[in-house]
């Protein structure tokens, strides 16, 4: 096997990356907020673990922390009491 620019290294040299590539998307994968009290979206991994956890839309989640504020409980309260806003078919 050649790889340009790189000396033969031959399975190894590909299972090393293998292994890299997979020790780096399961940090990805395993990343928890410090504070499970408190909802913050200030990154985009932040964003997917909490509207995943609430099993809700992102403007939905805004919206929510916009009228009540960051309290996990006020949150997931005022997702289960407030309506969708898409129209009913």
């Amino acid at each position: 096997m050649y790889c340009a620019g790189k000396p033969h290294a031959g399975r190894s040299y590909i299972k090393q990356k293998r292994i890299k590539i997979m020790k780096n998307r399961q940090y990805i994968q395993r990343r928890i907020p410090a504070d499970l009290s408190q909802v913050e979206i200030r990154e985009q991994w932040q964003i997917t673990f909490w509207t995943l956890k609430l099993s809700t839309t992102q403007d939905r989640l805004s919206q929510a922390l916009r009228e009540v504020g960051p309290d996990l409980e006020s949150v997931r309260a005022w997702l289960e009491t407030t309506p969708t806003s898409r129209p009913k078919r």
